[in-house]
């Protein structure tokens, strides 16, 4: 972790909350910060805004890697309100946290990137960040719920501003036990890697991606559902195959490990062969027209 510099009315913000939780007037240690945080009573979850939100930023105010000092503070649930940082990048890294409340009155509009926000989290089982609402300036989400083993619902809808955002690599990757993802059927108009992103997803059973539709010509997409082995219906309707790039890095393993009669739905057949010449064990991929007709027999 880089060095990060905290002023000396910083560090008294942080004594004075701890006193307000505390309900105390005596003298605080800086080397006391930590059991001192850890006395306080939390009942539904501590605000981080009134605790520790200080000890989250650089001098220019920034939400850097010191996030992680709140994994030393707090395993019980907390209640999460941000003010207008501009990154979240490893917010909640290797937490503890088993339940996050984030507040609807957040503001995240100056959020520019959530990459590795959750990564490592083992302990939280649902998350719901669609109170949050948009964020409207953040380009990238890369890994961003990486190895949440435990996370097993996440909504994001609404969070993610599709004329943004150009980077999702490994965006649910090893998330095992993720049974349901809402709010994240949008175009991805701009983004051209989509490497890993349900890699080890292997519990999701169907997926509804019919909205995919980015509009790049030479897009990578290697391990994108490797071992997503309960797969049993994925619908990429609008998602061009055939603008994917022709270097085998940017294909490999794609559909591996997925059942070979997972019924995959896509555009045309153009598309359609793009997928069965590269992995010829499948044997329900179906264009949009042979998907309907089959619904009508």
């Amino acid at each position: 972790m880089s060095k990060v510099l905290i002023s000396e009315s910083i560090l008294t913000d942080i004594a004075d909350s701890i006193r307000e939780k505390t309900g105390t007037s005596s003298t605080i240690e800086v080397a006391d910060f930590s059991s001192n945080i850890d006395s306080i009573e939390t009942g539904g979850g501590v605000d981080i805004n009134q605790v520790i939100n200080y000890t989250c930023r650089d001098v220019n105010g920034n939400a850097e890697a010191g996030n992680n000092v709140m994994k030393h503070f707090y395993t019980g649930p907390i209640n999460v309100k941000i003010n207008g940082s501009n990154r979240l990048e490893a917010a909640f890294k290797s937490s503890g946290f088993g339940t996050i409340n984030f507040d609807s009155t957040s503001n995240v509009s100056n959020v520019q990137s959530c990459d590795n926000m959750f990564t490592g989290n083992n302990i939280v089982q649902s998350l719901d960040l669609s109170v949050l609402g948009e964020f409207s300036n953040c380009t990238s989400f890369n890994s961003m719920f990486y190895y949440c083993q435990g996370l097993r619902t996440v909504d994001v809808t609404g969070i993610i501003k599709d004329s943004k955002v150009t980077s999702v690599n490994s965006m649910f990757a090893k998330c095992n036990q993720l049974r349901s993802i809402t709010g994240i059927n949008i175009p991805f108009t701009n983004v051209t890697n989509f490497g890993a992103f349900f890699q080890d997803c292997s519990s999701l059973t169907t997926l509804d991606l019919s909205n995919w539709k980015p509009t790049g010509t030479n897009l990578s997409a290697s391990n994108m559902f490797y071992w997503c082995r309960s797969l049993t219906t994925l619908d990429m309707r609008n998602f061009p195959f055939v603008n994917i790039g022709s270097a085998s890095y940017q294909y490999n393993n794609m559909f591996s490990y997925i059942p070979n009669n997972c019924l995959i739905i896509v555009k045309d057949n153009d598309n359609k062969n793009w997928i069965t010449s590269r992995y010829s064990s499948l044997t329900n991929v179906k264009t949009v027209a042979e998907y309907e007709a089959s619904l009508q027999e």
